[in-house]
């Protein structure tokens, strides 16, 4: 304790200040007209120091003699009550006037001394006193032994062992007497209110208080009985009610009226207030109020309120008051002068101006310790709002009894000024109610914490989430590269899958790199055009152009394409607003009330902190003491007691407002040194297991520690798996600088089997580049590869991030391979690029078939150069990889057909032959041979055998067999000549290719072989066949050919055979051959140079007309036939007699007589006959001409008619000859006349 002295708030009389206003008093109540006094100022302008002196100075006066009054130059003095009422009865339904007068009643009425208002309803007996109570005992004695003795009841003289009657009756009236003394002894001043006896009660009304109209006459009768001069009435403005100046002002007239007072006209009762002018504004407000509700009935008369008839009659309205003119509604509603016969106004001595002056002055008074200095800001702020001396006096006061139990002591809280606890002090003197509620965090001071909390952790989320937009651009960022891969590898995927090369892109007329196929730079604008113009070359050398446009787009590529999915990556200031953010939020966390208000960037419910801070605070002192700074958050520290060891006003804070009420104050911010583990000191046992303990700074501290209470807080956060912790968590883990790794390690390691599902949670972790950290710290503090579960959205979490996880890329020497690759195959990853992937897991994933059928794979695995070819040569040396090949062998084939620097599917026999044998019955025939067709030509297979016979159809068919002829022998004897041997033997062109090892080849060999060659009539031409047949039997064996073993086809074969001269060109192989008929023998016919010495109707088969009409016929055969006209004409239609007629002619052979008699019924051109009868001339008589000529049809038939007949014939180059023969012969005449192109002809 120091020995600074308080100062007393008694009124101080202050002669300088109040000697004027005593002087006035004391000439106010030489006044007798002065019966009520006014003495008006506000609270603290030395009122009751001014009565003090006043009573005083009455006092010193000298005094009346009984009956005596003063000479005329010595001034009497007065006697005085001083009233003060400072609280209120219960309200019972009592108006205000009614409970301040029952109060002015008793503490009038019970102050006249005991025994003095005899009379009164109100008085009080004097103390009991021994003699008194013996005077009483004894009149009653009296009263009842008289009675008894009247009534003639007398003790018996024996009772007392004497026969004496007067010494009996003596002791008897003395024992009465003791009795009843006693008795009123004990009872003293008890009032008995009701006693029974039987059936019988007597009750007695008990006394009632009452107010002044009830009990004015017992108040006239106090005033009588005490003869005050002068009542003083102090406090009565408190209340507020102006109505009890009216009632006191009544009660004044009615005293100083009564008979009593008639005497002392000079000397009236007078009564002094001490009040404030404020008051009065009030009674004119009710007045008013009154006034407006009596508006809507007017009196009762017509007459409307507040009109007035004038002499006339007529209405008259009272003059109109401005609605403005405060001095006029003075002057109309009823004010104060109404009330006292005169008003002293005090002057206040202290005001705005000069309370900064005075409040230094107080406080200086006060003799603080060197060093203890209030600032002159503070006192600004606080003499603003303080204009009571009292008030200032007592802040001072206080200030020193809190200074000296928190301020002036060995270890006061750590960084608190005499600043902060000035404002504390001024602040409990404001706030009264509201500082007594600070230890059950329920002030207005929590409030403003709590919203202050509050918006810490609103601002915080919103800085996080624009942190987390501004790093999804850098996600959006790699996303679309990933897409963009994504999409690439499936349009060459789709390309190869139907064997096309993709040699051109362009989109809305721009063309698009090949080489940039696989970046946002190829698709992003065809994400924004919707549309993809596609050029392509088949296998075959063939160019075809595809359309696509948005719909199939989207049919190929599901959403991918969609233009929102491809905007424009982050910029670089992006990149440094987010530098901003991470400096900003834990500045953030520890800001004061003072920074917080002068920041408007950060608002709770569309209002700043400056807002909240003037809506919250009842006070302008208040929110200026918070503004300025000099009220922060540590309010409740510095306003209490410490007990015990102390450790720093952050910890004391954190304890009350979290961890005793068990709240979250996740955001809380330590300041002092090793703040944290004197919290972990001081917290209970079980403080790692309840929500308070979810403060970044304490879980920093215990991730930290890695001891016993790690584990705690990791089961505390693994079994309270609710809202809590899910909130802490999305904080926390969105924290820069926390040790979020690990913290999510000992989860990790715990096993906490939600771990991964909750990182993988929709907004728990803001940006890939912290998952990536926090993924790749949790895989590694994985050991037990069955004790996580992995939910959809986790897998994909995995699957897109799994190439920046340095727990898949790295070596990871303390992690077990097989748990992180388990990782990958729960979370169904197929690795775009094992190459991204460690040692380890590359050689798992290979063996688990868990990656992209990629060139790059492939060679990866292999392992190859980047350059090499991924042709199954250099594959299947590692059987793995070749394995996952042979599984997806049609995406295989389609890398291969696509990857520049692979030429075939396979390159050597050998391997072609292991292939072929292996995957015979795991691939489909289809598959087989598009592997085959792949191949390389070098592939071929110089010996068929090495493969069973089921491959071998497949293996022809892709012409990866070596056309030598132990692979046609071998081929042929098992299979035959089919369309596949046929396809080997012959190109694309259709010529016949070189057959190989003919000239080792053996007879025995070849004759099997020559003759299904010639039989293959399915497969081969005519052609073909003589060509592979020529080309086959210039062998040195080759063996003599039996035409016979040849099968006689309707085909050109025999032709081919013959002018291959395979064959012998005569009767005997047309013999054979004529089986197959005309097709067969015709064409052999034509290139036959011995067919005339063996033609026989039976080899034209009624063919001889297509023989004679076919130029390709020789004329040595054409005149064999006509040789022989007759025995062919058996055999052949009779368009055979017209055709040989025709060719006869032609050919200038001339027919006998016989042929001719043969030819002449059939001639379709007369010519022909006419021709040949020319030729004949005189060989031919007359007569036989006239019978040919006469068979011929047509005009010809006249030849036929009697003597004389006449008829016409058409004229020809031989007509003319003929018939001069017949005329000269007399057989015919030339009647007259001769028709154009015709002869006329006479029979003679």
């Amino acid at each position: 304790m120091t020995n600074i002295e308080l100062r007393s708030l008694a009124p101080e009389y202050v002669s300088e200040n109040h000697q004027s206003y005593v002087a006035r008093l004391n000439a106010a109540v030489k006044d007798p007209r002065n019966k009520n006094i006014a003495l008006t100022g506000r609270y603290g302008a030395g009122k009751s120091s001014i009565l003090d002196r006043f009573l005083q100075e009455q006092e010193q006066k000298p005094k009346k003699r009984w009956r005596k009054w003063p000479t005329a130059d010595q001034e009497p003095s007065r006697r005085a009550l001083r009233i003060s009422i400072n609280t209120l009865g219960p309200d019972d339904g009592e108006d205000l006037t009614n409970r301040i007068q029952k109060e002015l009643v008793k503490q009038l009425v019970y102050r006249a001394e005991p025994g003095k208002l005899r009379t009164s309803r109100f008085a009080r007996k004097p103390e009991l006193k021994l003699w008194r109570a013996a005077i009483d005992a004894f009149a009653v004695t009296a009263v009842i032994v008289g009675l008894l003795w009247l009534f003639g009841v007398r003790p018996d003289p024996s009772s007392f062992g004497t026969d004496t009657e007067w010494f009996t009756m003596l002791v008897f009236t003395l024992l009465v007497f003791v009795s009843c003394w006693v008795l009123r002894w004990v009872l003293g001043r008890r009032t008995v209110s009701q006693f029974s006896t039987g059936g019988a009660s007597i009750a007695f009304e008990e006394k009632t208080d009452s107010y002044f109209d009830k009990y004015l006459d017992e108040l006239v009768a106090f005033f009588e009985a005490t003869e005050p001069d002068l009542v003083i009435f102090e406090d009565l403005d408190r209340f507020s009610d102006p109505q009890i100046f009216d009632s006191l002002r009544e009660l004044n007239t009615l005293v100083n009226a009564s008979s009593h007072w008639q005497g002392r006209a000079d000397r009236p009762v007078r009564f002094i207030y001490a009040i404030k002018d404020s008051l009065f504004e009030k009674l004119g407000n009710e007045r008013s109020e009154k006034d407006a509700a009596g508006k809507e009935g007017g009196d009762g008369n017509g007459v409307e309120p507040g009109n007035h008839l004038d002499a006339s009659g007529a209405f008259t309205a009272p003059p109109r008051i401005p609605k403005n003119d405060a001095a006029a509604i003075a002057v109309e509603r009823a004010n104060r002068t109404k009330f006292f016969e005169i008003v002293i106004p005090v002057v206040p001595f202290l005001s705005h101006s000069n309370a900064r002056d005075l409040f230094g002055d107080v406080l200086e008074g006060l003799n603080l310790p060197a060093g203890t200095v209030i600032s002159r800001g503070l006192i600004d702020i606080v003499a603003r709002h303080t204009t009571d001396m009292r008030l200032m006096i007592n802040i001072g006061n206080e200030f020193v009894v809190y200074a000296e139990r928190l301020l002036w002591i060995p270890r006061p809280a750590p960084g608190m000024t005499a600043d902060d606890l000035f404002a504390l002090v001024v602040y409990k003197n404001f706030h009264l109610a509201d500082f007594e509620a600070l230890p059950h965090r329920g002030s207005t001071l929590d409030d403003l914490e709590q919203a202050r909390r509050e918006l810490i952790k609103a601002s915080i989320a919103t800085l996080q989430n624009e942190r987390a937009a501004l790093a999804s651009g850098e996600t959006r960022r790699r996303e679309t590269e990933r897409m963009a891969v994504l999409l690439g590898e499936r349009l060459n995927t789709m390309m190869t899958s139907v064997s096309v090369v993709l040699t051109a892109a362009t989109s809305e007329g721009t063309p698009l790199s090949l080489a940039s196929l696989s970046t946002p730079a190829f698709w992003r604008p065809v994400a924004e055009s919707g549309n993809l113009y596609l050029a392509y070359r088949h296998l075959g050398n063939h160019q075809a152009v595809d359309t696509l446009d948005r719909s199939k787009l989207q049919l190929m590529f599901g959403n991918l394409t969609s233009p929102e999915l491809w905007e424009e990556p982050m910029s670089v200031s992006d990149d440094e607003r987010r530098a901003e953010i991470d400096l900003e939020i834990p500045s953030l966390r520890g800001v004061s009330f003072k920074d917080l208000a002068g920041d408007a960037r950060y608002i709770l419910d569309g209002k700043s902190f400056g807002k909240i801070v003037e809506e919250t605070l009842s006070s302008r002192l208040a929110v200026d003491l918070v503004k300025q700074g000099y009220l922060d958050r540590y309010y409740a520290e510095y306003a209490t007691v410490f007990y015990g060891n102390f450790l720093g006003v952050d910890v004391a804070n954190f304890f009350r407002n979290s961890v005793w009420p068990n709240e979250i104050e996740t955001h809380f911010h330590f300041t002092t040194e090793n703040a944290v583990a004197n919290v972990m000191e001081q917290a209970p046992s079980d403080f790692l297991r309840t929500r308070s303990a979810l403060n970044i700074e304490i879980v920093d501290h215990v991730v930290n520690q890695q001891t016993e209470e790690s584990l705690q807080f990791v089961d505390y956060l693994t079994k309270q798996d609710n809202a809590d912790t899910h909130a802490f968590l999305t904080t926390y883990l969105n924290t820069p600088g926390s040790r979020r790794d690990e913290l999510v390690s000992l989860l990790a390691a715990k096993p906490w089997p939600e771990l991964f599902n909750v990182l993988a949670m929709e907004g728990i972790v803001a940006d890939d580049e912290s998952l990536v950290g926090l993924l790749n710290a949790a895989l590694l503090s994985s050991s037990e590869t069955g004790a996580y579960k992995l939910n959809d959205a986790a897998r994909a979490l995995i699957a897109n991030l799994h190439a920046e996880i340095s727990a898949f890329t790295l070596p990871q020497p303390g992690a077990s391979p097989d748990t992180l690759f388990w990782f990958i195959a729960e979370s169904r990853l197929i690795v775009p690029s094992i190459r991204a992937l460690s040692e380890e897991l590359q050689g798992r994933a290979v063996t688990a078939h868990q990656y992209e059928l990629t060139a790059n794979n492939i060679r990866a695995a292999t392992p190859l150069d980047d350059t090499a070819a991924i042709s199954a040569d250099n594959v299947i040396r590692e059987s793995k990889v070749w394995e996952y090949c042979a599984v997806q062998v049609d995406h295989y084939l389609g890398l291969v057909a696509a990857d520049e620097f692979t030429t075939a599917s396979c390159l050597t026999p050998e391997v072609l032959a292991e292939i072929v044998e292996s995957q015979s019955e795991a691939w489909t025939a289809e598959q087989l041979a598009t592997f085959l067709l792949a191949s390389s030509p070098a592939a071929a297979l110089p010996d068929i055998a090495v493969l069973q016979r089921r491959s071998w159809g497949a293996v022809v068919a892709a012409d990866r067999v070596v056309p030598n002829v132990p692979n046609l022998t071998a081929y042929v004897e098992a299979v035959g000549v089919d369309s596949v041997l046929a396809a080997l033997l012959v190109n694309s062109e259709g010529d016949v290719v070189n057959v190989l090892g003919i000239e080792d080849s053996t007879a025995e060999e070849l004759k099997p072989l020559i003759i299904a060659t010639l039989n293959a009539s399915q497969v081969f031409t005519p052609s073909q066949r003589a060509r592979l047949t020529n080309q086959l039997m210039t062998s040195p064996a080759a063996p003599e050919l039996d035409v016979t073993e040849i099968n006689a086809t309707p085909d050109d074969l025999l032709r081919e055979l013959l002018q291959s001269r395979l064959l012998p060109d005569n009767a005997a192989t047309f013999e054979h051959f004529s089986a197959a008929g005309w097709p067969s023998i015709g064409p052999a016919l034509k290139v036959s140079t011995n067919a005339p010495t063996f033609i026989s109707p039976l080899l034209t088969s009624g063919h001889a007309s297509d023989a004679l009409h076919d130029a390709q016929f020789s004329r040595e055969t054409k005149l064999a036939i006509l040789a022989n006209l007759e025995d062919f004409s058996r055999i052949e239609d009779s368009q055979f007699v017209t055709t040989a007629a025709e060719v006869a002619r032609q050919l200038g052979v001339v027919l006998s007589t016989d042929d001719l008699e043969l030819i002449a019924p059939l001639v379709r051109n007369p010519e022909d006959l006419l021709w040949q009868l020319r030729q004949k001339g005189a060989s031919l008589a007359v007569s036989t001409i006239m019978e040919l000529l006469a068979r011929v049809p047509g005009d010809f038939v006249g030849f036929a008619g009697r003597s004389g007949d006449e008829f016409v014939v058409s004229e020809t180059p031989s007509l003319a000859v003929i018939l001069d023969r017949l005329r000269r012969g007399n057989a015919i005449e030339f009647p007259r006349g001769r028709p154009q192109g015709r002869r006329k002809v006479r029979l003679a």
